[in-house]
């Protein structure tokens, strides 16, 4: 194991011999990587390198949690990731974890999940209450997994119908109308 070096008057650590072994990894394998961060945390490694500058930005995985470090600019840095991410990038998965509070941010990010035709969509929405979906606001013929935890609709079969390549459907607490349906 190489021995960590560091200076006295700056706080930057450096491996012996200079080498960044991280960067040295192929792209498919640091996106990757990347993949199981959530996508604040993706694009604050952009800051390790020059070669890390620009990899958030294809990314075919997207995780936004706005939970506890959820702040009032987040809308803003949401705003940005859509506006700056790869349009030709293909967008395989999106998870979206939120509360009830944020259903602004959470609406931008499903329509720009459902823009990008996502496969595995996952929406999980942690309150005491049900968090509601617009209609038509999300299925999409090429989605082929879905994930709704403590959500809302108001008319689920046409929402599902629609999703002509659907292979896998998990749903844990759906209020449907006036009834909850907790596990299906």
């Amino acid at each position: 194991m190489p021995k960590r070096l560091r200076s006295k008057g700056n706080k930057k650590a450096a491996v012996s011999g200079g080498e960044d072994r991280l960067s040295a990894l192929p792209e498919d394998v640091i996106l990757l990587l990347l993949s199981f961060l959530t996508s604040r945390q993706a694009v604050q490694m952009s800051v390790l390198g020059p070669r890390w500058r620009a990899l958030w930005k294809s990314l075919p995985s997207l995780r936004f949690d706005m939970g506890l470090d959820h702040t009032s600019r987040s809308f803003h840095f949401i705003e940005s990731l859509i506006r700056y991410r790869d349009p030709t990038t293909p967008l395989l998965e999106c998870e979206i974890l939120s509360d009830d509070r944020f259903s602004q941010d959470v609406d931008m990010c499903l329509r720009y999940a459902v823009s990008c035709k996502v496969r595995d969509l996952r929406i999980k929405i942690y309150s005491r209450r049900y968090f509601q979906l617009s209609a038509g606001t999300f299925f999409c013929a090429h989605l082929t997994r879905l994930t709704l935890c403590c959500v809302w609709l108001d008319d689920f079969y046409v929402h599902v119908s629609s999703c002509q390549s659907l292979e896998e459907l998990e749903i844990n607490g759906l209020q449907k109308g006036d009834k909850m349906l907790p596990y299906i």
